[in-house]
């Protein structure tokens, strides 16, 4: 949550899905812990028994989880993302273009594309 600029990916299309799914990140990686989100219509379909998870309705990652989402708000942390991260692929950019030929992202979520060499960057990690 937050890594990508905004409090979920899906808000920087402007779309609101209609069941949406966290896992980890709820609670800063701290504790396991999940939860499924949706409006009333949807949720009242769903019948106990029908849904379940393995990482649903532990106390303590709840708490934790309540606290790790003020966190982002109170840190500003998506903001953060947002600032630092065209810094960062700037930077990544100037990697030579046979090592990383593409770098893209949002916010502090970011990929490179590197070509293959062979095999030549996998001895290379290796070292």
């Amino acid at each position: 949550m937050g890594r990508t600029g905004r409090r979920l990916a899906c808000d920087h299309e402007g779309v609101r899905p209609d069941i949406l799914i966290l896992g980890k990140t709820i609670s800063g990686g701290v504790l396991p812990i999940s939860a499924l989100l949706a409006d009333d219509e949807i949720m009242l379909c769903i019948k106990p028994g029908e849904h379940g998870s393995t990482y649903a309705g532990n106390p303590l990652a709840c708490k934790v989880g309540i606290e790790s989402l003020k966190v982002l708000e109170e840190e500003k942390l998506a903001e953060n993302a947002d600032r630092l991260g065209p810094i960062f692929r700037q930077e990544l950019q100037t990697i030579s273009k046979d090592k990383v030929s593409v770098v893209r992202g949002k916010g502090l979520l970011n990929a490179m594309v590197v070509p293959n060499q062979g095999g030549k960057m996998c001895t290379l990690a290796r070292s």
